[in-house]
């Protein structure tokens, strides 16, 4: 449950009991930020050079979409834009680099189905200036997530690029935190990291001896909650996106669920023809499996090309969830809010 935080600027005023002057606000924006296309690249132990596309061989295409994917999910879970005035706007935020042209194309068709509008910036200098911006349009963050590589006190949107070119530009942490205005938030506003181990501040594997002590009141998610006066959720564990593309047996489920939309046309027919006493029961959640069939196929589509990868129009078919380590830690994403309001 959000805390009912105190009132400190004329921004942020709780509607029922308005203190002070309020100036005019435009809108409210639900955020979601996706890191790079940067999975890091390995060695294959029989060659570690395509001399075909001169690149070092890389890891899984699927992780390297994770984050785009669970993206264009959260655009679906934020509410329902107004395209009259702009009241409320979705807006997906992508590091650029590493997308190719055609995965940008997709990038662009799924976030406008979603009715939300795309940014594309290429370090964090341009997410911050487009996060401060809120100020001088006179809108409100009303929710921002963010799927990228985490390590211990650094978002990185560009994690695994240093093989190439320097990783730096796309690192956000705790000092630069401040350089996003406070007042660019509303006063019930929420910060979701989905980035790993945001919400620990000590380098470590086990954290059983210290009773799961691992420097929470120091970490990057305590630093945004106390910079801009707002709840923040994060993970003290690494996370997890292994179910992004559905477990092996739900993949199976979507590659045959056209037998079972048949067979329930069929009964459906047979019903309304006359010809079946009892209503067939539509199978359940039906139009989900539809929605999976139709975008396991896409990805597999979108991906045929060697740079291209498998982008679903839907985005991901589950969350990302918490992972097992570092031990010793708690479960699940952990609230983070002001010490002032503690």
């Amino acid at each position: 449950m959000t805390p009912k935080f105190k009132e400190i600027e004329n921004k942020k005023t709780e509607a029922k009991y308005p203190t002070k002057d309020v100036p005019v606000i435009d809108g409210y924006d639900y955020i979601t930020v996706t890191g790079a296309r940067t999975r890091p690249w390995v060695v294959d132990k029989m060659q570690s050079w395509n001399p075909v596309s001169g690149h070092m061989l890389k890891a899984s295409w699927g992780n390297q979409y994770h984050f785009v994917n669970q993206s264009i999910r959260q655009l679906q879970q934020f509410p329902k834009p107004d395209l009259t005035n702009y009241r409320i706007q979705r807006i997906h935020v992508v590091f650029s680099t590493g997308y190719s042209t055609n995965d940008r194309k997709r990038i662009n068709e799924y976030t406008e189905k979603h009715q939300a509008r795309i940014k594309y910036v290429e370090n964090v200098d341009q997410l911050i200036a487009f996060l401060n911006e809120r100020k001088s349009k006179n809108r409100l963050i009303k929710k921002l997530t963010v799927y990228s590589h985490g390590i211990i006190d650094f978002f990185s949107f560009h994690y695994g690029y240093g093989i190439v070119a320097d990783e730096t530009p796309g690192l956000l942490g705790k000092s630069q935190i401040p350089q996003i205005l406070e007042e660019v938030f509303d006063f019930d506003a929420v910060f979701e990291s989905y980035a790993c181990r945001t919400g620990i501040s000590v380098e470590s594997e086990d954290f059983t001896a210290q009773k799961g002590e691992a420097g929470q009141k120091n970490s990057l998610a305590q630093i945004m909650a106390d910079a801009w006066l707002i709840e923040v959720k994060a993970y003290e564990s690494r996370s997890d996106y292994t179910l992004t593309y559905g477990s092996k047996s739900e993949i199976n489920k979507a590659r045959n669920y056209q037998k079972t939309i048949k067979e329930y046309e069929k009964a459906s027919n047979l019903y309304e023809a006359g010809k079946k006493n009892d209503k067939p029961i539509e199978p359940p959640d039906h139009q989900m499996w539809i929605i999976r069939m139709n975008d396991e196929k896409l990805r597999n589509r979108n991906q045929r090309w060697w740079d291209d990868g498998p982008i679903m129009q839907y985005g991901a078919w589950h969350p990302v969830q918490g992972g097992t380590s570092p031990k010793g830690l708690k479960k699940g994403l952990q609230t983070y809010i002001p010490k002032d309001y503690q």
